[in-house]
């Protein structure tokens, strides 16, 4: 039977997500899709629809928790949902059960999202989605001798748009308009913490932070877009105040997943 993929990007939450489209009934999922088709198309929510012939193969994002001399209780956090097993045995075998009770999981937090293998005493976790938002899905992990590999899974390819308010000599208002909404501060002590104010407010700016979030350092304050891929090379960037310059007009250098690879039947 030919197949077509269909991919909305977007920068909701996993719990956000759940929330909208974790419902059994084809006829309720059919309607929510649409109402949020309907809010893409007007503006309400942001993001971006992908369709494609035959089965998408992109990248997805992993991330593991290492077991090591492990003993007690031990824990890895996805998505905020603790999932614990007794260590056993041995790093290996207690590996092994931990992988099987993330994917015996109830939550739609984590079975929706992702799956677990192990070896040797590191259990593997693996995005369901093979696009960028599996490095959104988060992971910690607890216990004596347990380690994550990371806050987030990794590896999806997809890339993040950015780019730069850069103060130098600034003085009044200095900031800049992102996504057509203006954020400013007032210059005080010096370039560098004029910088770390304005990343503050961006974050702190209910429309923009939205779309991006902002970091500083030594008078130059980076801004990337919270969803991953070219999308975020479409976010407006200008520059205002004296002493205030723009990397470019727009963040740049968003790459999605590939899209031009697909299994056929």
């Amino acid at each position: 039977m030919p197949t077509t993929w269909i991919q909305l990007q977007h920068n909701e939450s996993a719990a956000s997500v759940a929330s909208l489209f974790g419902v059994p009934e084809l006829n309720t999922l059919a309607n929510r899709l649409q109402e949020y088709l309907s809010a893409l198309s007007s503006g309400t929510r942001q993001g971006k629809l992908l369709v494609g012939p035959g089965e998408y193969t992109g990248t997805q994002a992993t991330g593991t928790v290492a077991i090591s001399s492990g003993s007690g209780s031990i824990t890895a956090t996805i998505n905020g949902i603790a999932t614990a097993v007794t260590w056993a045995t041995s790093d290996t075998a207690t590996g092994a059960a931990l992988a099987a009770a993330i994917n015996a999981s109830t939550s739609s937090l984590v079975k929706d999202f992702v799956t677990a293998t192990a070896a040797s005493g590191t259990v593997t976790i693996t995005a369901i989605a093979k696009d960028a938002s599996g490095d959104a899905i988060t992971l910690s992990a607890s216990g004596a001798g347990a380690t994550a590999s990371g806050a987030t899974l990794t590896g999806s390819l997809a890339k993040a748009a950015s780019g730069t308010l850069t103060i130098s000599s600034g003085s009044g208002a200095v900031g800049g308009t992102i996504g057509g909404t203006s954020v400013t501060v007032t210059w005080a002590t010096s370039d560098t913490a004029s910088a770390a104010a304005l990343a503050t407010a961006i974050n702190a700016n209910t429309t923009v932070n939205k779309w991006v979030v902002a970091t500083s350092a030594l008078g130059v304050c980076t801004v990337t877009a919270l969803v991953k891929g070219a999308i975020g090379n479409n976010v407006t960037l200008v520059a205002s105040g004296t002493g205030v310059s723009a990397s470019a007009a727009r963040l740049a250098g968003g790459l999605d997943v590939s899209y031009t690879t697909f299994n056929r039947s």
